[in-house]
Order: structure tokens, then sequence, then C-alpha cells
């Protein structure tokens, strides 16, 4: 039973921001390298075709285009490549740091979500790299957030 416990608890997908205020927060937004499209092109020379697949990103209204042309076997490895560095590029356009009073559960890869009172910032975010740090002070965590 308790071992059940431990696995449903480490499989939670988000936590919620708690009442308690942040210490600090620094969120900002980057247009630079934000792409709205992906294309990649591999010519396959055994076959003698040239596979071609774009993809978009909806959330990102305006910018550039993101070329790859990495190898591929098959069309399907294409589109799947392609979604997958689309979205690894995207993550970088809001980022920020967050510091608070203690918060063990917060560790790298998982995901949060910041409520209302973040105002334009709320939303969720995964956490790219957390530390915790015991002082004099008290317990705090200091955590680095990408947006999804």
């Amino acid at each position: 039973m308790r071992r059940a416990f431990r696995w449903r608890f480490a499989m939670m997908p988000r936590r919620r921001w708690s009442n308690s205020p942040p210490r600090s927060a620094s969120l900002k937004r980057a247009s630079h390298k934000t792409y709205s499209k992906a294309k990649h092109t591999y010519f396959e020379g055994q076959q003698k075709k040239n596979i071609v697949t774009e993809e978009s990103d909806a959330k990102v209204k305006n910018g550039d285009t993101l070329g790859i042309d990495d190898r591929v076997e098959n069309e399907g490895q294409a589109m799947a490549r392609t979604q997958s560095d689309l979205e690894r590029e995207n993550l970088k356009k809001q980022t920020g740091t967050i510091d608070a009073v203690g918060k063990p559960l917060w560790l790298a890869g998982q995901t949060i979500q910041l409520a209302g009172d973040f105002g334009k910032w709320a939303g969720k975010y995964v956490i790219k790299q957390s530390r915790h740090s015991i002082t004099r002070g008290g317990y705090t965590t200091s955590i680095e957030i990408n947006a999804v």
C-alpha cells in the first residue's frame, strides 16, 4: 500500500503555486530565435528522393523558419524530428527564475502551474533546474523555468 502511494505521488503531472508569495521572481519573454515554422529537408540517396516536411507552431504568431537538414530514414521520422526540434527551440521564448521559501518537491523536469496572481505570466511551466539551499536564514529553493 505504501509503495503504491509513492508511485502515484511521483507521477503527479504538475504542482500548483501555493499561497505564499515568492521571495523574488524574474520572468522574461524573448522574440529573438522563436520559430513559427520548421522545415526539414533531406535527400535519400538510395531511393533517390528528397524528403521534405513542415510543421508550424500555433502559439507563435510571427517568427522565423527553423531549417533542419539531419539524416532520416523516412517521412514519419522526419515529421517527428521536425516537431521535436521546433518545440525544443521554442521552449526558450518564455523563461524565468523564481526564489521561494523551501519547496522540497520542486525538482528538474516537473511542471508547475503559475496562478492568476502572476498576471500575463500565468500558465504552465517546466522546471529546467532547481537549487535547494539551507542556510542560517532558512531553507530556500531557486528554480529556472521555461513555458510549455
